[in-house]
């Protein structure tokens, strides 16, 4: 960053903002929108956002980007450190926000806003790879929808390999992209849907991806080394 070496943390937030921190002294390096977003008009130099007043919930609903998802949520992203790629699985859509009449009780749950799935437009869903320095986009994938709309948004996490691989869930499809270019290289439809992330391992001189659909644990074999 720079031009000189710098231990970083990476948050991507459900806010829509991806923030780079130093990662020993808590300092902000850079903040940068990495989906639609609504909420805030900036970011301060600290990284506090100034917040839209047009954004606020209301009692008659606030159509508001990122949805309440979020526009990352718990999906694993995945580094790609001699490209220098972040890769993150990412969710632009609106939810509309209320508020409602409702007083706290201790040991009680409290909820004084509500976030609903916009349903009169797409959510869109995305493999979006961002420079590891700046944040800036570099590629994206956007996956399928459901109709035109996704009522259910079902996302996975990404799994980066050495040889340039990206792997990531797509509704019921198993997927894999070129790391550096984004280009789809396989699809296969597993029958069930991807939630969690794949994960890879080495038994026996073969690497094996692996991968859950709905109930089952699917297993793929990469050639065997020379």
């Amino acid at each position: 960053i720079d031009g000189e070496p710098r231990k970083v943390l990476f948050n991507a937030n459900r806010n829509g903002f991806l923030y780079s921190l130093d990662r020993a002294s808590g300092e902000l390096i850079t903040a940068r929108e990495f989906a639609e977003q609504s909420w805030a008009l900036s970011l301060e130099e600290n990284g506090r956002p100034q917040r839209n007043p047009s954004a606020l919930p209301s009692a008659g609903g606030t159509r508001v980007w990122p949805n309440s998802v979020g526009a990352t949520n718990w999906w694993p992203p995945a580094y790609h450190p001699r490209a220098r790629l972040l890769c993150l699985p990412v969710v632009d859509g609106p939810s509309v926000y209320y508020t409602q009449e409702t007083r706290y009780e201790p040991g009680k749950p409290f909820v004084a806003v509500v976030g609903q799935q916009s349903f009169n437009e797409a959510a869109r869903r995305f493999v979006r790879c961002l420079n590891d320095a700046s944040g800036a986009l570099v590629w994206e994938k956007e996956l399928q929808t459901i109709g035109g709309r996704l009522l259910n948004i079902n996302m996975s996490g990404l799994l980066m390999t050495a040889g340039n691989l990206l792997f990531a869930g797509d509704n019921t499809d198993f997927i894999a992209l070129h790391a550096i270019t984004g280009d789809e290289l396989w699809r296969i439809n597993t029958g069930g849907s991807i939630l969690g992330p794949p994960v890879s391992y080495r038994a026996g001189g073969s690497q094996f991806v692996v991968v859950t659909s709905g109930r089952t644990l699917l297993a793929f074999g990469l050639p065997a080394e020379p």
